[in-house]
């Protein structure tokens, strides 16, 4: 509230839950809400209630959006529901994607087995029993012996990272129609990488969807082990796909390129 107070322009990162979010994803065709809701959330009194439907919550984010100066979001939920919330009209609305460097990688084929990483977090809002059935179905199918599949949860940071860089494949997340910083991360290590991925999500966001290399999966898991089992005929053309992930990075998730579109926000609100 002080920050509020200061009289100074204010910028709002918008890249989490709020009740406009709530209220937009409940007109999509897919949603982590209520596998969310369900894992995710501590029930009281045999009831979840989600922090951003109760009135007071909803009271003081108003106040909030109402005062920063600007709003950034990164991803197309979060821009799409405080664009349809009216907040675009009271204050500066803009979507800047997070910026990650992406790394010197070897590309390569993979030979032998494919490794799948999967790293498990919010086992709701993430889709993670979607793709844990996937995995099932896999492993009960002829194809079971083309793979192996990694799945840990919640490690530091930098042992998820050593288990991204060691696999060839990394599940991301499966319930939204964008994808998240570990998608990006899979990318920055010339990963093949699942995740949320909607052509209607890219576009919002200023993306060809032609130049996203990411594979969309939506929460289905005989989808999912289907996109897994069309990667066994992209073995020939994996090294295209890393380059291509590489030159997605450098395009649309540019630290220096983005660094300078906030600088072009502040100088706005400055003057």
């Amino acid at each position: 509230m002080k920050i509020l107070r200061s009289g100074k322009p204010v910028v709002l990162f918008n890249a989490a839950c709020s009740f406009p979010y709530n209220r937009l994803v409940s007109t999509l065709s897919y949603r982590p809400c209520e596998h969310c809701k369900r894992y995710d959330l501590p029930q009281t009194n045999r009831t979840v209630i989600c922090p951003h439907e109760t009135r007071s919550q909803q009271t003081f984010e108003t106040y909030v959006y109402n005062k920063v100066s600007a709003i950034v979001s990164s991803h197309y939920e979060y821009y799409q529901a405080m664009k349809l919330a009216g907040f675009r009209d009271k204050n500066h609305l803009i979507p800047i994607p997070y910026p990650v460097n992406p790394e010197e990688v070897y590309f390569y084929r993979p030979s032998g087995r494919l490794k799948v990483y999967l790293g498990i977090t919010r086992i709701g809002f993430k889709g993670v029993l979607h793709m844990l059935k996937a995995i099932e179905i896999i492993k009960s199918s002829r194809y079971s012996r083309f793979f192996q599949f990694i799945i840990r949860q919640r490690l530091p940071y930098e042992q998820h990272r050593e288990l991204v860089r060691q696999a060839d494949v990394l599940l991301d997340q499966t319930s939204t129609y964008s994808y998240g910083v570990n998608a990006l991360v899979g990318l920055s290590l010339g990963k093949i990488v699942l995740s949320g991925a909607e052509p209607v999500a890219l576009k919002e966001a200023g993306i060809e969807p032609e130049d996203c290399p990411i594979i969309n999966i939506v929460p289905d898991a005989s989808a999912i082990a289907s996109k897994l089992i069309e990667l066994l005929d992209m073995r020939n053309s994996w090294m295209d796909l890393q380059e291509k992930g590489i030159q997605f990075m450098l395009k649309y998730h540019n630290p220096v390129n983005i660094a300078k579109r906030y600088e072009t926000l502040y100088n706005s609100l400055l003057t």
